[in-house]
This record gives structure tokens, sequence and C-alpha cells, in this order.
């Protein structure tokens, strides 16, 4: 008889209940796992504003200096997108601080014996609400700067977005070899590569 249900027995559980904390358990510690095994938010190469990494193609990081030149934007657009940028990565940053913090918590949970599988749970919640609120926020940031475009430079942009898509695709697909994109790039620029 393995602990839990030596736990389970003691304390009157059997059948279908002790299946169920079995079950809650074994998710408790898979998600400890991967919380422990992922990197804090934030961290990561490719997080933040102006890099390209993770889920950012449909957020303000996206958007390259030559991106931009090529939208042609007035001095007022290009303000306005500055301080839209500024003010994504000030909110998004409180966030990601917000999100590390609630980890480092469930860590601590997962940890301490015996486990608290409704404090697990609330907190686990709190970590899915900062994901949705880092969402919306990345959403709101890309509307307002739609927003402030003209048709023409709303068209050039989704022609330059589906075209960064395409070339970025072979990533996720494992197409294209992330860790010598360097090495690729600096082969274009010399003309060895195609």
């Amino acid at each position: 008889m393995n602990t839990i249900d030596k736990n389970n027995a003691m304390n009157g559980k059997s059948g279908r209940i002790a299946g169920v904390t079995r079950l809650v358990a074994a998710g408790a510690l898979a998600l400890s796992l991967a919380v422990s095994a992922a990197p804090p938010a934030g961290s990561g190469p490719g997080d933040g504003p102006g890099r390209h990494g993770g889920k950012k193609g449909a957020e303000l990081g996206m958007l390259s200096p030559r991106m931009l030149a090529e939208l042609k934007l007035t001095p007022d657009q290009e303000k306005r997108l500055k301080d839209e940028q500024a003010d994504f990565k000030k909110k998004k940053t409180g966030l990601r601080d917000e999100k590390v913090k609630l980890e480092t918590e469930l860590k601590a949970l997962f940890s301490a014996y015996p486990v608290n599988n409704a404090e697990i749970m609330k907190t686990g919640e709190k970590v899915a609400d900062v994901d949705r609120r880092i969402t919306l926020l990345r959403i709101e940031s890309m509307s307002r700067l739609l927003s402030g475009l003209t048709p023409e430079q709303h068209k050039k942009f989704q022609e330059l977005k589906a075209k960064w898509k395409e070339k970025h695709k072979g990533w996720k697909d494992g197409g294209k070899d992330k860790k010598n994109w360097r090495k690729d790039r600096k082969d274009k620029q010399d003309g060895s590569a195609d």
C-alpha cells in the first residue's frame, strides 16, 4: 500500500475518493515539476519588448527598427509608438514580477507537507490570472498601435507581419535551428548561404 492509500485509509477514504486524491497528488507533482523546471518568467533570451522569442509574434516586440522604417511613420506616430512601448514594457515587467513571485509561492506550497490542495489551486489560479492579464495587455497594446496607422500603413504592417511569421515559422515546426540563427544570418550577409 502506498503512502497516499495509507493516508486515505487512515482518514476513512476509499474507492472513488482515494482515486481522486491520487489524481490530485499526481497533478500536483506534475505541476510542481513543470514549475521547478521552467525558467522564471522574463528570464529567457527572447523575453521583453523588441526581442523575438516565445509567443511574441503579435505584440509590440515584433516591431523591429526595419519594420518601423518600412511603415514610414510620422514623427507624431513614432512618439506615440515609443510611449506605447514604454507603457507596455512597464506594465508587462510588473506582471512578470508578480508571476515570478506567485510561482515561487507555488513551489513552496508543493514542497510543504502536508500538501494544501486548496492553497495550491488558489495560487495556481492567480498564476493563470496573471497570464491572462499579460495576454490582454498584448492585445490592448497591439490594438492601440494598429488604430494609429493609416490604411496604407495598416496594409503594409499586415504584409510585414505575414513575412515575419513565414520566416520564423520553421522555428516552431523544428525546420529552423534556433541555435544557429546568428550563423545563418552571418552566412546570408556574407553571401555564402542561399
